[in-house]
């Protein structure tokens, strides 16, 4: 929660400044570790973004996103061998919360189409909800778990101007979360609006 007031503290006077803010919207692949890809679909992200220009051509973004991640029950309901003893399997949905700035960097200024990419760096957290499986007889509980993780987000796009105020972006992020031993990777495609200030 503090490092989410101070996101918004640095970010709140950009508005006043002529800057860029971004809604980005897609979906987010799971790519590391196995477990995570075979028993958790495809995400759903949500990602403003606010945007500081500095000099001609490199930025400041500072970006919060949000993706929501549906466990695999079917997949889990095959492997675990839950069909031989009628298991129900419920919960398991995972979500991670990010938190990143960084640098972009803009390959062509003057023109409609406007190539892009971006380093960033912060947090992530990652919140995973118990499976349960039931059947008449017991019940197993999975627990799930609250962590930290920081954050490496690469990502490549593209802005295509509408007008002087509108663009639509297109963009790719290789998020890597890592903490001590663990790391989660994730691959992103996002489309959105943007909207100078």
């Amino acid at each position: 929660m503090k490092i989410f007031a101070a996101f918004i503290l640095l970010a709140m006077p950009l508005l006043a400044q002529g800057n860029i803010i971004a809604i980005k919207f897609g979906v987010t692949k799971p790519s590391t570790p196995q477990s995570f890809l075979t028993y958790w679909r495809t995400g759903f992200t949500v990602a403003p973004e606010l945007e500081h220009n500095i000099i001609k051509g490199v930025s400041v973004p500072f970006e919060i996103s949000y993706t929501q991640f549906i466990f695999n029950d079917n997949k889990f309901y095959k492997d675990s061998g839950s069909q031989n003893n009628n298991f129900e399997i419920s919960g398991g949905e995972t979500s991670s919360l990010s938190i990143c700035s960084g640098l972009k960097f803009y390959l062509i200024n003057k023109s409609i189409f406007s190539p892009y990419f971006s380093i960033k760096y912060g947090i992530t957290f990652w919140t995973s909800d118990e499976v349960n499986l039931d059947n008449e007889n017991y019940r197993i509980i999975i627990n799930g778990n609250k962590e930290n993780f920081n954050l490496f987000r690469s990502s490549i796009g593209l802005n295509i101007e509408l007008d002087t105020l509108f663009s639509l972006l297109f963009e790719a992020d290789y998020n890597l979360t890592t903490k001590k031993d663990q790391e989660i990777s994730t691959f992103c495609l996002l489309s959105g609006l943007l909207i100078k200030l």
